[in-house]
């Protein structure tokens, strides 16, 4: 095996897993993730089951390679999940061709209609795919009045990486203070801070065996993936909002046609 950085395939791991629990995407190796992150060890075996990952391979490869980096590197994984200046360095013509060519099987119609609106304002960050797969359902219910707004709310706030303070340790979960993503209106919005009960965590993955009130940590369908530093938290925030704004001028876009 081609020398992987262990951190960033971790890092990758724990964002990762809980989707892949549900069974929303990923092979069906929940139980050897697990032991992975237990364990803190990364193998061929784990890397060949990320890298199965229908959507979030692909794009940390693109990033990676837009970087000249490899695909499991620690900063790599971290644009794809939180959001760091690697974004900034995958040409907009690079996105696009990747939206045609590796996304064409599951929303990438979609994101293709997306990217043709905003060009520069595009980024492979993983708020920005799910959000951007959710504005063909929103652009949809300016014509009929069949989607529930909330349902899309709460499905694009869980599926995308969420961030929280935290204010109280329990054996499994935590009580935090989080920005709700919200839908109102046919625009996107991050809501103000609201606190969010029972956000499972697994004390037997560390870092989470040291968890503490007052950390900070990302989201993934309820999940607590990561503890954050003030630098990631920043970050997450920045590019969150540059997603949310984004969206919304496409959305503004829909609204004008009709």
């Amino acid at each position: 095996m081609t020398k992987i950085d262990s951190s960033g395939a971790l890092f990758h791991a724990r964002h990762a897993f809980m989707p892949n629990q549900l069974g929303y995407c990923g092979p069906d190796d929940r139980g050897m993730i697990l032991r992975h992150l237990q364990e803190t060890s990364v193998d061929e075996k784990l890397i060949l089951t990320l890298k199965n990952f229908e959507a979030a391979y692909p794009f940390i490869h693109l990033i990676g390679k837009s970087n000249r980096r490899e695909p499991f590197d620690q900063k790599v994984t971290e644009a794809y999940w939180i959001g760091n200046k690697l974004l900034n360095n995958v040409a907009p013509e690079d996105f696009y061709k990747f939206t045609i060519n590796q996304l064409k099987k599951k929303n990438g119609k979609e994101i293709r209609n997306l990217f043709l609106n905003l060009r520069d304002r595009a980024m492979p960050h993983h708020t920005f795919y799910v959000i951007s797969t959710a504005t063909s359902v929103i652009s949809d219910s300016h014509h009929t009045s069949s989607p529930d707004p909330r349902k899309i709310s709460e499905t694009m706030d869980s599926c995308r990486i969420s961030w929280g303070k935290v204010l109280k340790v329990e054996k499994d979960h935590l009580w935090l203070r989080y920005k709700q993503l919200c839908l109102v209106d046919g625009r996107i919005f991050l809501a103000l801070d609201v606190v969010k009960k029972n956000v499972r965590y697994d004390p037997t993955v560390p870092p989470f065996g040291n968890i503490a009130a007052g950390d900070y940590v990302s989201i993934h369908w309820n999940y607590a993936c990561e503890i954050l530093s003030e630098v990631q938290v920043r970050n997450i925030n920045a590019y969150t909002q540059k997603d949310v704004t984004s969206a919304n001028v496409f959305l503004d876009a829909i609204k004008r046609t009709i």
